[in-house]
Parts: C-alpha cells; structure tokens; sequence
C-alpha cells in the first residue's frame, strides 16, 4: 500500500514519520506500524499478514491521526490513499468572468477546495485548471431542467462520469422521454451513483416520474443507500431555498470514499 502524505504537512514536524494503527494484519489501536518512505513523500506500509477485514488510519509520528474516519479494506489490497491531518476547513476561489463557448456569456464560477488541498499537493482532483486527474471520472449534478440533463448526461457518458445529483429533475419533459429512455436501454451503464430526489409539495408533476425513475433503476439492479439514494423531502417546494438544504446529503453519498469507515 502506497501513502502519499504531503510534504507541508510533514514539514510541520521535524523529523516526521507515518504509521498505521488499526486493528487487523497485525495492527495495534495504541502503538503504531512504522511505514518506509520513498521518493516525493510517498510511504510504503507492508502489511504481510493482512487476511479478512483491516481497518487502519495513518498517524505522524505515531501522535496526530489523520482527518476523517478510518479506511476499511479487504485483503488481500494495493491501494493508494491521501490523508490529510491539519486542515479542517475548506477554501472557494471565485472564477470572474468565466466565458462559455456554448452559452455565448461569461459568469463568475465559485470553485471549492477541500481541506486537504494545500495540504496534501500529492493528491488531484477531477477539477480542470486544479491539480486536474485526468484519469478520474467526474459528477454531474442539476436542478429541476438541469438535473433531467445532468440524468441523461450521465447515462449516456459512463465512460465520463461515476456519479450524478438530480435534484428535482424535470422528468416529465417531453412526455418522460428520459425516464422509458433508461427503461428501454439494455447497455446502459454498468456502475453509475445516483442521488435521485424531489419534494413532497412540488406536485405530482415532478414527484411521479422521478418515483417512476427511481423503480426504473431498482428493477435494473440499482440498491437504495448503496448505489442509488432517493430522497422525498417532506414539505420541499420547487426553488433554491430547499434544493440547497439537500446539497449537502447529495454530495455526501456521492463523494463518499468506498475505502472509508462510512459515518
């Protein structure tokens, strides 16, 4: 296993060291397994008689654990991860006049930074001009006309996206087009999240094909709270103020590290 730590928060502490504790392949909650470092920060940890279930979280100098919960792996495993350990706040940068070739203006775009970002410069992220990772897959995500794109967008570029938030999307356009389009695909995408969700007072207009959709997707394979998360929001109406207190939960599922103790 590969530990990309960071060289700022390693410079934080002279003559910093990374362990593991855990439990599993010989791990100890209270003491740690030292790790070998390599070139450009990059830790080894060997766990050689990793068997079943390991959790573990990595520690400088066996004293300050990294943020978040524990990573939970199945051996045997070769994974790469990017703790943080300092930061617990993220940042924005605000992009002025950001043109668009497609709808012919320009916009100001906030952009968010995680907590991890200046901290750990080993890690990237699928955000263009940003440390991009051009090999990750990104998300789409929309509101009411924006989410029924960002629905079909998604199933129709899986090679592109790993994940999608329609939020209230306007499934009823052009008869359900979208919604027997997705029913009728036998090739469609073979792993795709999707937080799928609507609000109990915007009217059946909006809450019958995106309950339509989300029996679609369950027929089809898709499990609630593990793949699929449909969310009927009691007393929502069809605006900002409510689609932004569902935001949160949105990003949480699909932004969620597969790797990772979940909450």
């Amino acid at each position: 296993m590969s530990m990309h730590a960071g060289s700022r928060a390693l410079s934080r502490i002279a003559g910093a060291w990374i362990s593991l504790r855990g439990s599993g392949a010989g791990l100890r909650e209270n003491t740690g397994a030292p790790c070998t470092r390599g070139e450009a920060d990059v830790w080894t940890c060997n766990l050689d008689r990793a068997e079943g279930e390991v959790t573990f979280k990595a520690w400088i100098d066996d004293s300050i654990d990294a943020r978040g919960t524990p990573w939970q792996v199945t051996a045997p495993f070769d994974i790469d991860i990017y703790p943080f350990f300092f930061e617990t706040e993220g940042d924005y940068e605000i992009l002025e006049d950001f043109s668009s070739t497609i709808l012919g203006n320009t916009r100001d775009v906030a952009v968010y930074l995680p907590p991890s970002y200046d901290e750990n410069t080993a890690k990237h992220y699928p955000i263009r001009s940003y440390r991009v990772d051009e090999q990750a897959p990104g998300f789409l995500g929309g509101t009411s006309l924006a989410g029924l794109v960002a629905i079909y967008g998604a199933w129709t570029r899986p090679q592109e996206f790993a994940g999608v938030a329609a939020l209230s999307p306007s499934l009823w356009w052009d008869d359900q087009v979208v919604v027997d389009q997705i029913e009728a695909d036998e090739n469609g995408p073979e792993a795709l999240r999707i937080y799928l969700d609507s609000g109990s007072s915007e009217g059946a207009g909006t809450t019958g094909p995106v309950a339509a959709l989300k029996q679609v997707l369950l027929a089809k394979g898709w499990m609630q709270g593990q793949d699929l998360l449909h969310v009927s929001a009691q007393g929502h109406q069809h605006n900002e103020t409510w689609w932004k207190l569902r935001i949160p939960a949105a990003l949480t599922f699909l932004l969620r590290d597969p790797f990772r103790v979940q909450p």
